[in-house]
């Protein structure tokens, strides 16, 4: 009887062990992969969270604030031309300062990929 006893406690414990493992290298995968989607999300930055520096002649003193930027300074990035640099101010002036990189998406003709183009451009730091 007693030597049943012990089976059944250590087949408990099997089972309790493989179990805690399974949930383990579950969280860790849900981790990784919601780690990962952040990445696919702004690409542009760097791992510790801020913006590579684009310096240029357009750009000689690195990115730009794009709630203080003109219509001008807007159309030197690539990928924004004369209305959506004329549609970012107007966004701007009506419903305040853009406090986030995804505040722009608010901007008629900025989806999610034309955004990742033009991050490294911007600085919201201010």
């Amino acid at each position: 009887m007693k030597s049943r006893s012990v089976k059944t406690v250590l087949q408990i414990l099997a089972v309790s062990l493989i179990s805690g493992i399974l949930a383990i290298f579950a969280c860790y995968t849900i981790v990784k992969t919601v780690s990962g989607h952040r990445k696919d999300v702004y690409p542009s930055f760097a791992n510790d969270g801020t913006q590579p520096l684009i310096r240029s002649e357009v750009f000689p003193h690195g990115p730009i604030d794009p709630n203080t930027a003109s219509v001008q300074e807007l159309t030197q990035i690539p990928g924004i031309g004369q209305k959506t640099a004329e549609a970012i101010i107007a966004e701007r002036e009506q419903n305040g300062p853009f406090l986030f990189p995804e505040d722009l998406m608010a901007v008629k003709g900025i989806g999610p990929k034309k955004l990742e183009s033009f991050l490294p451009y911007f600085d919201f730091s201010d």
